[in-house]
């Protein structure tokens, strides 16, 4: 038998056990998609601690925490969800969803991302990397960008926007942000897109 270096039965019992928005993260097919991005970043960066804004299922922040754990160390994982809004509503609030329940270390903030970044700052936390998979809105994604982008480790801090590829105000703030010439962006153009993101020379 063939010997891998992933075990698909973890994988399947506990990263891809919940199907919903797994495809914007190119992972409906059975296997990780972007979600070796989101673990890699975290496991080869030895990061310490790391924020995701927004996540309907929790996929993205399974991932950074098991990073952690298969790193053996005991890093920081924040969740930060409104709760609120049409695709607002994540499936594992409730305190015995399967994410609370088999991941209890992430850190959850029901919260917008605008207080919960009012909150990080006035306790000075700083991140490794920030996901940004909150409101889409041309306005939203731009102020989560720069609240957080306050609030990274410099200089190697790296933030991550999802649905770079959708009909929303993702694709217009990225878009703005390279013409700036600040910023290092490399796209993934699989699922609903990823951008990743890092301080230019100029930055």
């Amino acid at each position: 038998m063939a010997m891998s270096v992933l075990n698909d039965k973890y994988i399947q019992e506990n990263l891809l056990n919940s199907p919903e928005w797994l495809k914007g993260h190119a992972a409906d097919n059975g296997q990780l998609g972007l979600g070796l991005i989101y673990y890699s970043l975290v496991y080869s960066l030895a990061f310490e601690k790391v924020v995701c804004l927004g996540s309907g299922n929790g996929f993205v922040p399974r991932l950074m925490a098991q990073a952690f754990r298969d790193l053996g160390k005991a890093g920081e994982v924040h969740l930060v969800d409104a709760n609120n809004g049409q695709w607002g509503r994540p499936i594992w609030v409730q305190e015995d969803s399967f994410l609370r329940t088999n991941f209890p270390e992430i850190k959850i903030h029901i919260k917008t991302t605008d207080d919960a970044a009012s909150m990080f700052g006035e306790s000075n936390t700083r991140f490794d990397w920030c996901h940004i998979d909150a409101n889409h809105s041309h306005a939203n994604v731009t102020r989560d960008f720069l609240n957080y982008s306050a609030l990274l480790n410099r200089p190697n801090g790296i933030i991550t926007i999802h649905d770079t590829l959708t009909k929303c105000g993702v694709p217009e703030f990225i878009a703005e942000l390279s013409a700036l010439g600040e910023w290092n962006i490399i796209k993934f153009n699989i699922g609903a897109g990823l951008a990743l993101i890092t301080r230019g020379e100029n930055g």
